[in-house]
């Protein structure tokens, strides 16, 4: 989010006695996933027993075999997207930031029809690095850690507040995903957003996926799904070597500019500067009229919440660490296998790079009343940012959580280190958390499954309260996929 102002010190607050109440509007929630059909294994059931050896994993089908190296060795870089020729790294490197033109962009379609391309992991020796790089090395900061604490973020925005950013007297506040400002031409709004990330995975055309995919969901929460112009935000480094530099930016740069392709925009310009980390992000903007957008204020009692993208990613990518660590393997190989960890990293790298697109132009044809797109804060943290800014008195409470497959096993066996059923556990470009009218939920979540191939979740009630959040005790788990198919991802 641009800006979050939530208090997560209510997000250990306790359900209240009426959760089990057989008469509790849940009952909503249990009739639509009848409806759709969800199933809800028993986590304890996902426990697996098996001993494997991280150094002999062969991964799933759709993953190339394994080496004795416990770091999985990948196929060549020219089969793989965003492979370049040295002559191609060299030209892209003169221009690491987007060359500005005096021309207007020229407006593409948005490419949703493109089949998935097969993701094949980021293999330095196939790029001429040494076999021991790794991009997540240049930077402190992942996770939880990149971001600051929501009390210090709430006491830096108190020179900003004023009654035109107050949710009580009927404003939007700073906790948007994006900003709305009314354009100087009457009938037009400006919306910006932006997002920027420290490397959470080594494959620097991947990270230029997310990064990209991170910075337009902002724009997707809000209704917009035809973004005007993007920037790019590059922060290179100054750890990196001539040669890591001048292979490993290219690739960044040309995954931004893929996914914004496929998006239907383009990267006019941005900003290339150094640093100790590696960082990427951006800027969106679009020039709307009030029918393009969906200002996110307007939750009612009765409505319920519905998640597109299942949660586990950061879950994902710590156990495909693990994994190259003896040490740390040693802990988790008790409830997840290799080629499970293997599988589970490819499902997250899939979620990430996902455009939430499809998921936004649904919210125009369904009528929904507000969204937010969950990220670094967590289900709750971003739940409660968008409770915030309602207009009415209401509260959400959230009663399913859709995880990654063998995900929510890991967590368990770590304690209380993700608080993945707190809803605390951080996402990257995760998927839209949004408000709909009950009558329409389970229609949104069939035509989200035909049109993007993908399964939407109803997680959740909107109750009258105080415009705040909170997950139940015992929150039911839904494991994604719920079985597992021979060659297939998902």
């Amino acid at each position: 989010m641009a800006a979050q102002m939530v208090d997560l010190r209510k997000a250990q607050m306790p359900a209240s006695d009426d959760d089990e109440n057989p008469d509790d509007p849940t009952e909503l929630i249990d009739e639509v996933d009848d409806e759709l059909s969800v199933v809800n294994p028993d986590l304890e059931s996902d426990v697996s027993s098996a001993q494997v050896n991280p150094g002999s994993v062969r991964l799933s089908t759709d993953q190339e075999d394994q080496t004795s190296s416990p770091v999985p060795p990948t196929s060549s870089a020219s089969s793989r997207p965003g492979s370049a020729t040295p002559q191609e790294k060299s030209n892209d490197a003169k221009r690491t930031s987007p060359v500005q033109s005096n021309q207007p962009p020229k407006k593409v379609k948005p490419n949703e029809s493109a089949e998935p391309e097969e993701y094949v992991e980021f293999d330095p020796k196939d790029n001429g690095l040494d076999d021991s790089f790794r991009l997540t090395k240049f930077t402190e900061f992942r996770a939880r850690r990149s971001k600051v604490s929501t009390a210090v973020i709430d006491n830096m925005l108190k020179g900003f507040q004023n009654d035109e950013t107050d949710p009580v007297k009927g404003k939007l506040g700073l906790s948007m995903d994006a900003s709305i400002l009314g354009a100087r031409h009457g009938g037009l709004s400006l919306l910006q957003a932006q997002e920027v990330l420290y490397p959470c995975i080594d494959d620097p055309y991947v990270l230029g996926k997310i990064a990209c995919s991170a910075v337009l969901s902002n724009m997707y929460a809000l209704g917009v799904t035809e973004i005007d112009n993007m920037l790019m935000k590059l922060s290179i480094s100054y750890h990196l070597s001539d040669k890591e530099r001048d292979t490993v930016v290219p690739l960044m740069v040309k995954g931004f500019r893929d996914t914004a392709k496929k998006a239907g925009t383009n990267v006019t310009g941005g900003e290339t500067v150094l640093n100790p980390w590696c960082m990427i992000g951006g800027v969106a903007t679009a020039v709307c009229t009030p029918k393009e957008y969906i200002v996110p204020d307007s939750c009612n009692v009765g409505d319920v919440l519905v998640l597109t993208k299942p949660l586990g990613t950061q879950i994902a990518m710590n156990c495909y660490q693990w994994l190259q660590n003896a040490h740390t393997w040693q802990k988790i190989k008790l409830v997840i296998s290799g080629p499970e960890v293997m599988k589970g990293y490819s499902r997250a790298i899939d979620m990430m790079s996902k455009l939430n697109l499809g998921a936004s132009k649904l919210m125009h044809k369904y009528k929904a009343h507000a969204a937010t797109t969950i990220g670094g804060f967590g289900l709750l943290g971003h739940a409660m940012a968008l409770a915030r800014c309602q207009k009415n008195e209401v509260s959400f409470v959230i009663h399913n959580l859709p995880v990654i497959a063998k995900m929510s096993a890991v967590a368990k066996a770590k304690g209380n280190m993700f608080q993945l059923t707190q809803g605390l556990a951080c996402e990257l470009s995760g998927g839209l958390l949004i408000c709909l009218p009950r009558e329409q939920a389970a229609s949104f979540c069939k035509d989200i499954e035909t049109t993007e191939g993908s399964q939407a979740w109803i997680i959740g009630i909107v109750e009258k309260g105080d415009r705040s959040a909170r997950i139940i005790d015992k929150p039911r788990i839904i494991e994604v996929p719920s079985k597992e198919r021979e060659g297939e991802l998902w």
